[in-house]
C-alpha cells in the first residue's frame, strides 16, 4: 500500500495579475515513482502564462533537483530543490510560457524518490498578454 497523497486542484481564480487571475495548484507525493506528478495544473486554458514554482522537501531528504516543470509532454525546466529536508524552498518564475488547448502544467519527479521522501510543490499560473 502507497503512502503518497496527490492532490490535483481544479483551477480557482484568485485575484491577481493586470490580465488575469492566479490560478494556484498544489500537491505532495511520499516516495514519487519515475516521472511521477507531484503537483498538476489541469488545462488551465490555451495561452501565454507567468508561472511561479516552488518545489521543497519535507521530513526527509532527497536527491538534490530532481523534479521538472511539464507543459503538457514538453519539459520546461529542471527546478533547483535543496537536497535537504524542511530546507528553504527555491522560487522558480518563467515569465511568459505558451500553453496549448488541453494542455496540463505539471511539476514531475525526475527520478524515483527514496523511501519516506516527500515531496511537495505549488504552482501559480497568471495569463499574461
Amino acid at each position: 500500500m502507497s503512502d503518497e497523497l496527490a492532490y490535483t486542484l481544479a483551477p480557482t481564480p484568485i485575484e491577481g495579475g493586470a490580465a488575469g487571475f492566479t490560478l494556484p495548484a498544489y500537491g505532495t507525493q511520499v516516495a514519487p515513482t519515475i516521472g511521477a506528478a507531484i503537483a498538476t495544473l489541469a488545462a488551465p486554458g490555451a495561452g501565454n502564462y507567468k508561472l511561479t514554482v516552488i518545489p521543497s522537501y519535507g521530513s526527509t531528504a532527497d536527491v538534490i533537483d530532481n523534479m521538472e516543470l511539464k507543459v503538457g509532454a514538453t519539459v520546461i525546466s529542471t527546478l533547483k530543490v535543496q537536497a535537504a529536508a524542511n530546507g528553504a524552498p527555491i522560487t522558480h518564475v518563467f515569465d511568459r510560457v505558451a500553453v496549448a488547448a488541453g494542455d496540463a502544467i505539471t511539476v514531475n519527479a525526475v527520478a524515483a524518490g527514496a523511501v519516506s521522501s516527500v515531496y511537495s510543490v505549488l504552482i501559480l499560473a497568471t495569463p499574461v498578454g
